[in-house]
């Protein structure tokens, strides 16, 4: 009997993984623009300062590579933050991102925004957000994305959580996710 249980709910869990996997797949295949919160996502969330008092950040490459295929796959891009990002305006051009929202205090707002300007649905939206601050903006995309670091209220309804922390790696994931959705929906 013991063994039947066993047997049974390891069919649920091989069946649901997959039921997961399929409607994973489909809200990534409809993406159209990725945004992307700065600390805690790109970085590890800490801060350096210098002597001078510069604010310094660390960027993990596969991220910052994963910007480039998300563009040559036809990605919009898009990085927030709640704070100022200096970093980022000043790269922008050479990251191909399309808009840097900085000093956002509501974010749902911003996903709004970004909506009227790039004339698509928050459905078509992949946000990769990290804290409890981001639930609302979380909810209000097509795919909801997270570091693992996440905290468990966040990770709980994100579609999708990475097996990275923050600054290690997390949009490469997330780059992955996409393109190969993107693939599969087009592949007959």
């Amino acid at each position: 009997m013991l063994k039947k249980l066993y047997s049974l709910s390891l069919v649920l869990v091989v069946l649901t993984t997959a039921l997961w996997s399929g409607s994973l797949s489909s809200s990534a295949a409809g993406i159209k623009l990725v945004l992307i919160d700065i600390d805690g996502v790109l970085t590890d969330g800490k801060i350096i300062y210098s002597s001078g008092g510069d604010e310094l950040k660390i960027f993990d490459m596969k991220d910052i590579n994963a910007f480039a295929t998300l563009k040559s796959n036809g990605y919009l891009l898009s990085v927030i933050s709640q704070g100022p990002s200096v970093i980022m305006e000043q790269k922008a051009e050479a990251l191909q991102l399309d808009d840097v929202l900085q000093n956002v205090t509501n974010k749902q707002t911003a996903i709004n925004t970004l909506c009227t300007a790039h004339a698509i649905d928050s459905s078509a939206i992949a946000y990769i957000g990290v804290d409890t601050k981001d639930i609302a903006a979380l909810q209000a995309v097509g795919l909801a994305c997270c570091p693992h670091d996440a905290p468990s209220s966040v990770q709980s309804i994100c579609g999708f959580v990475s097996t990275k922390n923050g600054g290690q790696g997390v949009v490469r994931e997330v780059c992955d996710l996409l393109v190969n959705a993107k693939n599969s929906s087009t592949t007959p």
